[in-house]
């Protein structure tokens, strides 16, 4: 077992001699399994760190455990971290499952250990048959190729290794029943309101009558599904980079573009745009990813599609992926222009505004405006979009709705509460970026002007708050 053991550590380059390492004990044969081969790998010699999360599920027991893992520390004589968490109360309050409440609160704690005491990776002691658990459970639920995977050997982010995946939990006991090394037996384990437990104890059992090996196949159909998992995943990354323009909140396809690619690409690319914006897939199913996939192809233009925590619109030829947080407490801006200096509009970029005395010949460009000073003095004030704003463009005589004029620029409709305009008073001068109105143009008679310019954010978070500005020279 230890040969196989050191074998998946220099495949997957899991941690390399001398290094600091968190083990996850809970005191049960895998982790006391686990704690023991690391203990004694030849030529490591690593700086190990007992880390034991309390979960007071199970009274005494849970408490009987902890001062095991405790006296697991003195014999192998490694520093030894506790906690102790209410997870019940954490998974009510959160409104989660135990299990789920469970795993956070332990990978935080994990998280916590490694930083204390300087650790590269956590080890935990996930074997064969945790990976063979998992792939049916996930098969069971409907989860396709990605979820098949089961858990990698070196975690996407590279901070947990799982040394055991290659051997198995009979083969586990045999060893420690061979060093004569005590662990501790958790009574939830026979539990069958938990599905796990249902898959061990039943399933695995009833599956091994087919093929005695049934738990090393199933590893080794993750660990090929992995594989190919990176490269799909590589794949996918580029077809990001092809087709999308990531913004502060926000994911923009090009919806002609995407629709050229294979559906299997497509659906990735959908993945990869929701995982950028949530930092993880969670509720996000394989149902959400074809319901995206149809508004792409939807004839209908404009559409919109809610999804767990982002929200998905199809407009004027994109598809635009937006966090719900953002749509939700976005609380628009009104920011007083008292003179020249360059302005924050909290996320939606800057406003830059420099007076001149000479009057140039013309009127300013899509970016930038130039305005009579003497006819629309100090201060300003640049707020974003309401409904019922009207202006009188630049060339025309009567009235136009900014709305009218944001459809006919094809401004997405979750964009045009973030288009600023520049107001002197109740007169509108500029919808930044698009359309200069009539009022107080440059002309020959001008004495004293305003450029102000535009400078979109594509690429920094959201400002909080305006810049002071510099003294108004007027």
């Amino acid at each position: 077992m230890l040969k196989t053991v050191l074998a998946s550590i220099t495949e997957y380059g899991l941690f390399v001699p001398g290094a600091a390492i968190v083990v996850a004990v809970s005191g049960g044969a895998d982790s006391v399994a686990l704690l023991d081969i690391l203990s004694r790998l030849p030529d490591y010699k690593l700086r190990l760190v007992i880390a034991h999360l309390n979960h007071h599920l199970r009274g005494n027991e849970s408490d009987e455990d902890e001062q095991f893992v405790r006296g697991l520390g003195d014999r192998y004589r490694v520093p030894v971290e506790t906690r102790g968490v209410d997870v019940a109360k954490v998974a009510r309050d959160k409104g989660q499952s135990l299990e789920e409440a469970g795993r956070k609160c332990r990978y935080d704690f994990f998280a916590a250990v490694a930083e204390k005491h300087g650790a590269s990776v956590v080890a935990v002691a996930h074997h064969a048959d945790d990976q063979a658990e998992t792939v049916l459970m996930r098969l069971l639920r409907g989860s396709a190729g990605t979820g098949l995977c089961g858990m990698l050997p070196l975690s996407q982010d590279g901070r947990i290794v799982r040394p055991l995946l290659g051997v198995t939990r009979r083969e586990i006991e045999e060893y420690l029943s061979e060093r004569a090394i005590p662990f501790r037996t958790d009574s939830s384990n026979a539990d069958p309101r938990f599905l796990r437990n249902r898959v061990r104890h039943e399933l695995l059992p009833l599956l091994s009558t087919y093929n005695p090996a049934v738990s090393k196949r199933l590893t080794a159909t993750a660990d090929a599904l992995a594989a190919d998992e990176d490269l799909l995943e590589r794949l996918a990354a580029e077809l990001l980079d092809r087709h999308a323009e990531v913004l502060p909140g926000r994911v923009l396809l090009r919806a002609a573009g995407v629709r050229e690619e294979p559906r299997g690409g497509r659906l990735r690319l959908y993945r990869h745009a929701l995982r950028h914006l949530k930092g993880d897939l969670q509720r996000i199913g394989y149902s959400h990813l074809q319901e995206t996939d149809r508004l792409l192809f939807s004839p209908r233009p404009h559409l919109s599609l809610n999804l767990p925590g982002v929200t998905v619109e199809k407009s004027y030829g994109s598809v635009i992926f937006t966090l719900s947080d953002c749509l939700t407490h976005w609380e628009g801006f009104d920011i007083e222009i008292g003179g020249q200096g360059l302005f924050s509009l909290k996320g939606c970029g800057f406003l830059e505004v420099t007076v001149q005395v000479d009057a140039p010949g013309e009127n300013g460009m899509k970016s930038s405006a130039l305005i009579d000073l003497g006819t629309a003095p100090f201060p300003w004030c640049i707020r974003t979009f309401r409904n019922g704003d009207r202006f009188i463009p630049s060339g025309m005589s009567g009235h136009k709705k900014v709305k009218d004029l944001l459809m006919e620029a094809k401004v997405p409709r979750s964009d045009r509460r973030r288009v600023p305009l520049l107001y002197c008073g109740d007169d509108l001068l500029w919808v930044c970026g698009i359309r200069r109105s009539a009022v107080a143009p440059v002309t020959a008679s001008t004495r004293l002007v305003a450029k102000a310019m535009f400078i979109p954010d594509r690429g920094k978070p959201a400002c909080k708050s305006g810049v002071d500005m510099i003294s108004n020279p007027t």
